[in-house]
Formats: C-alpha cells, sequence, structure tokens
C-alpha cells in the first residue's frame, strides 16, 4: 500500500473514531408550570445516570454520558421557580445542564426509566417534601358519570358498551366490612372498559379467597392441625391459653367463630371448613399462622416408615414418623364423633404427617401440623422416640413389609391431581398479575391484634439467634406494611439491614421497603425501589409503582404504569385497599377514564361506614 493511501486510511479511522467519541443522544427538554411547583423533565433515549449539585442560586445537572438538548420549548416558558435553562458541556463532553433558581428554594429530582424529573417549589415554608402530597378536589362517584372527558386528544373514552348506570350500580356501597369482590379491567386495543359490577361473595369454593388462622403467645406453643368430617380442628398443647385462634381475610365474617373443648393438657378449638379451602400451616413457637387457601401448596409432610417383624410374622410392627420437635400426645374426646383422637402436637409448621392413611388397628387424619391417629384397638401407643413419633402396640402392629406396600403409595403419589393456577388465562379474560407481596397472611388478625403481634414477636427476639433475630425483623416488616403502618416497617427493615448488610439486595427486601417508602410519603425513595428491573417483574408492583408516580405528581406515566387487572388490589387488606384504591380512582380522573375510576371508588366503598375521616372525605 503507498504511503498516501496508508494515510488516507488513517485520517479516515482518526475522522470514524472522533465521530464515536462525540456521538450523542438526543434528548428532549420539556417544563411545567404548576400551583405549587415548576417541573422540568429530560426525556433520554435510555435510563441515563446523574448526580445533582447546588452552587448558590444555581443546580448543576451532570449525566454519564454526551447529549444534545433543543431548550427551545423551555427558553421562552415564563416560569416563577426556574429562572434559567442552559447547556454548560461541549458536544464531546458529558451532558450538564444548569437551572438557576431562587434563592432558598426547595427543590427535588427522581428518575424513572427514561425520564429524569426535577421540581422547584415556590413555597419555602412548605412542609418537607416526604410528608407534601397535594390532593386535588374529590369527585364523587355518583356524580362522576355527570362529568365530561376531556378532548379526545388522549384517546381514552370509555367504549359505548359501558354504560354509566351499570357503573353506577357498581359503585353502590354495600354493609361495611363485606369484601371487596374482584375488580378486572378487560383490555381492548387503545380503551380501557369499566369494570364488571360489583356482586355479594359468598363461602362457595370459586368465590372463597384466602385467610388466615393466627394464634400468639408470649410463650413458646405447640400445636396440633387436622381435619375431620368437614371440621379443623386446633389443638394447643397449653391449658393456660386464653386468647382464641384470630381469623383475617376480606370474608371472615362469613366464618363460624372457633368453638373451644377442654382437654387434659391443652386446648382445642373447633370450625367447619369451607368446601374447596386447602390447609397448610407458617410458624411455630410464639407466632402460628394456618392458611386457607382455595389453591393447594406444594407440601412435603413426613414419610412413614415402617419396621416389620424377621420372617412372615403377623404381628411385630412399628409406624415411624421422622417429626422433629414433637412436644405432647394429646387424648382428644371428639364431641361431635363420641371417640377420641390421640394427637401429636409440634414445635414448628414444617413437621406434619399429611394426608389419610389407613392400617390394620389405626389410621392417621389429614395433619397439617403435627399429627393426629384414631386408634382401632385400645393398647396403641404412641411413643416420642429422638426425632420423630413410634406408634405401635405390646406385641406390635399388623403390617404389610415396605417391599409390598411401596408400588401402591408411588403410584397413588402419581394419580395425586395438582392444583396449581393456571399458567395461561381463560381466553377472553384479563392475565393474572404476578405477585410479591401477601398481605392476607401477613395482616395476622389485622389492627386490633397489631400491638399483641408486635410484643409477642419482640419479646422472644432476645434468646434467638442473629438469624433468628433478623427474620423475626422482617416478619415485623411485614406485619406493619400490611396494617398501613409505613413509618414502622421501614425502622424494621433499617434494623434488620443493618445486622444483615447482604439481605438489602434481596429483591423481597427491596419490594417491602418501597412499599413502605411509599405508604410513608418518601416517593424519591420508593420510585428508586420499583424501578429496579427485579422489582418491576412482578406486575402486582405496578400498584405501588403508580401510588408512588401519583405521589410525585407524574399522573401521565401513573396511567401508563397502572395494570388492567384489580383482582389483586380488591383482595388486600382494607387498611391497604382504601388508600391504594383512592388513587387509582384519582388516576383514572385525570385520565378521564370515568367509568374506571367509579368501579374503583365502587370497591373502596365497600367500607364507607367505617372507613378513616381521611379517606372517607377524599
Amino acid at each position: 500500500m503507498g504511503k498516501v493511501s496508508f494515510r488516507l486510511v488513517v485520517a479516515a479511522c482518526v475522522c470514524l473514531g472522533a465521530n464515536q467519541a462525540w456521538a450523542q443522544d438526543a434528548v428532549t427538554v420539556r417544563s411545567g408550570v404548576h400551583p405549587s411547583y415548576d417541573r422540568l423533565v429530560l426525556d433520554w433515549p435510555s435510563a441515563p445516570t446523574y448526580t445533582v449539585a447546588q452552587q448558590g442560586n444555581s443546580l448543576i445537572l451532570t449525566f454519564g454520558r454526551p447529549a444534545s438538548a433543543d431548550l427551545a420549548a423551555v427558553a421562552g416558558r415564563q416560569m416563577p421557580g426556574i429562572a434559567a435553562v442552559k447547556v454548560l458541556s461541549a458536544p464531546s463532553e458529558n451532558f450538564k445542564l444548569q437551572l438557576d433558581i431562587p434563592e432558598g428554594a426547595r427543590f427535588r429530582h427522581f428518575a424513572t426509566g427514561e425520564r429524569v424529573v426535577l421540581d422547584v417549589y415556590k413555597d419555602k415554608e412548605a412542609k418537607p417534601l416526604s410528608a407534601q402530597r397535594e390532593v386535588p378536589p374529590p369527585v364523587p362517584a355518583k356524580t362522576a358519570e355527570k362529568a365530561p372527558a376531556p378532548a379526545p386528544a388522549s384517546e381514552k373514552a370509555a367504549p359505548e358498551k359501558a354504560e354509566p348506570e351499570k357503573v353506577t350500580q357498581a359503585a353502590t356501597p354495600v354493609p361495611a366490612e363485606t369484601p371487596a369482590p374482584p375488580v378486572s379491567v378487560p383490555q381492548e386495543p387503545a380503551i380501557a372498559s369499566a369494570p364488571a359490577p360489583v356482586e355479594e361473595s359468598t363461602l362457595a369454593a370459586p368465590a372463597m379467597e384466602p385467610h388466615v388462622i393466627t394464634l400468639t403467645s408470649t410463650k413458646s406453643l405447640g400445636l396440633g392441625v387436622f381435619e375431620r368430617a368437614g371440621t379443623l380442628w386446633i389443638v394447643v398443647d397449653d391449658p393456660d391459653m386464653t386468647v382464641p385462634p384470630q381469623i383475617s381475610g376480606p370474608q371472615k365474617d362469613s366464618f363460624v367463630a372457633p368453638q373451644r373443648v377442654e382437654t387434659q393438657g391443652g386446648v382445642a378449638y373447633h370450625m367447619p371448613l369451607p368446601e374447596g379451602m386447602h390447609v397448610y400451616g407458617e410458624g411455630g413457637g410464639l407466632l402460628w399462622r394456618i392458611v386457607l387457601s382455595p389453591v393447594a401448596k406444594e407440601l412435603k409432610p413426613a414419610v412413614v416408615e415402617r419396621e416389620t417383624a424377621d420372617g412372615n410374622a403377623l404381628r411385630g410392627g412399628t409406624l415411624l414418623w421422622p417429626l422433629a420437635g414433637v412436644r405432647k400426645t394429646i387424648d382428644l374426646p371428639d364431641p361431635m364423633m363420641g371417640d377420641t383422637v390421640k394427637v401429636v402436637t409440634v414445635s414448628e409448621a414444617a413437621q406434619f404427617s399429611g394426608p389419610a392413611k389407613t392400617f390394620v388397628e389405626m389410621r392417621t387424619l389429614p395433619s397439617w401440623i403435627g399429627m393426629a391417629v384414631l386408634p382401632k384397638v385400645d393398647d396403641l401407643e404412641i411413643k416420642p422416640i429422638g426425632e420423630g413419633v413410634a406408634v405401635t402396640r405390646p406385641e406390635g402392629l399388623a403390617l404389610s413389609h415396605a417391599r409390598d406396600v411401596k408400588p401402591v403409595e408411588l403410584r397413588q403419589q402419581t394419580s395425586t391431581p395438582v392444583y396449581e393456577q393456571p399458567e395461561t388465562p381463560p381466553e377472553g379474560s384479563v392475565p393474572p398479575l404476578s405477585r410479591i407481596y401477601h398481605f392476607d397472611r401477613w395482616e395476622m388478625g389485622g389492627l386490633k391484634a397489631l400491638d399483641e403481634n408486635q410484643t409477642v414477636l419482640m419479646s422472644g427476639m432476645g434468646a434467638k439467634d442473629p438469624n433468628g433475630k433478623i427474620e423475626d425483623l422482617m416478619t415485623l416488616a411485614k406485619l406493619t406494611l400490611a396494617n398501613d403502618r409505613g413509618y414502622e416497617s421501614l425502622g424494621y427493615l433499617k434494623v434488620a439491614g443493618d445486622a444483615l448488610p447482604e439481605i438489602q439486595d434481596n429483591v423481597e427486601y427491596k419490594a417491602l421497603r418501597g412499599a413502605a417508602n411509599a405508604l410513608s410519603g418518601k416517593y424519591d425513595e420508593a420510585i428508586e425501589a420499583f424501578s429496579d428491573p427485579l422489582v418491576g417483574d412482578y406486575g402486582e408492583a405496578r400498584y405501588w409503582k403508580a401510588y408512588t408516580l401519583a405521589g410525585l405528581e407524574d399522573w401521565q406515566q401513573a396511567m401508563e404504569t397502572m395494570p388492567d387487572n384489580f383482582d389483586v388490589l380488591a383482595s388486600y387488606p382494607v387498611a391497604l385497599r382504601e388508600p391504594l384504591g383512592l388513587v387509582m380512582a384519582e388516576i383514572a380522573l385525570r385520565s378521564g377514564d370515568v367509568p374506571l375510576a367509579e368501579g374503583l371508588l365502587g370497591m373502596v366503598e365497600t367500607n364507607l361506614e367505617t372507613m378513616a375521616l381521611p379517606y372517607n372525605a377524599a
């Protein structure tokens, strides 16, 4: 290659490198004037990194890469809070922007996706940002149908089939404490349709929602939980137990209150088990939860082991259940059947015998905590042995050999139907949201039991190892969050995060902290959590991100973020359903979707008579 050609190639490469080095993003800059603040918005092609520094009466925004911005849209606009906007960076430098603001003016900034927002407040004496929230005049549900929709620029209007009269019916209040029905918003191209009319729920299996039975105590308890003839039994091995089990959930008033039965060495409670409900236990020691759900959970019960006599002897067998933490065997008289059930209590919910099994001299009842045995002979013996319990007779049980029984058990296991949430929804329905919060389990009896539950958990933390203490702190954070106690939840999360910094990278921890910040009015901190891609993978988190964006007064993006399915929100405890539902309705009203707003207000109005005054007024 000649010298001239070589020089041309080098020059071309230099020019190409210079062009690549000067490659810039095109940033759209726009502004908004509001009654209490002025807003500057920078829309990037992809999410940027940036810092904000204050130098006198100027704010300097420095971004992590070069960019070009046309300031014509904001240069001539009169904004009392933002006197001037100018670019400080050269084309090859990282983008830097200067904003001149009044002396002593307060400001805030946050990023959400590709958008960076900066607000400058006009009122220097206003409340701190974390506590400030402007609430527009309320729009009552009964009159909202008369409000005209905004100009068709947004292209969002209710479909013709969603008549106002039908929506008004959906918003009609029902007596207090009536559970909110699922509110689903089917998706049509570019149109959001109204929620289905509200119908009163019943205890029928398809309409039943998850509920939780909670037992707490200041000293460790052992439990046995089983079912017999449609009746759920809860056996506690402390005869001094005086506080009955507490039921929480949207249809808790539909349940028959647990009936107490005295027994030697403990106390028992029984209640009808609604048809189609599946049971499983959680916790242990000071805090127990018995979950009733229409969807079965994959459980791992203890697998029974057989010890048989040598040869072909008819008797001499023993059944062994490897249950850790066996505490007592209680003889429970069943007043409905007139016989006695032997109940083995355990110290933690993970230890249970599972489905019923039948043998010649005894049978076990379906058990979800511990074990329940119904003897067919008078001399049946149940003995704790090491890490388990043995069932036998003085001369042994009559058992088949394990080699004969194992093939039958395997066939039974493989033929047992598994009940799971459908992976794909029925055609024409709204896809279900993926869940990350389980407030129905976490509220543990609601506000009435909140103080007692916190006391029980905190009183037992002193004797636990570090991991046990952190688990209790996380339980307290979930408990307080589910009962609309954002500041308390943040406190527990901080203590847990300080004790184990690695837990702060956990996606559930991030989601909990985001929701707690949102409920506490700390929207700047909350949006950081909900902008995390790992948290954003969960559809349920979109409720909370929309709630947070509304707190930041980014109403347009709040509407874009809000999901189309409100079934999960309708299942929230009242303490959370009210604040989130009202904000969702406000988001819908601001976007002109009156039918959706009416449906959301109807979901909240089910508790109108007992609602707190601020929510009632809103």
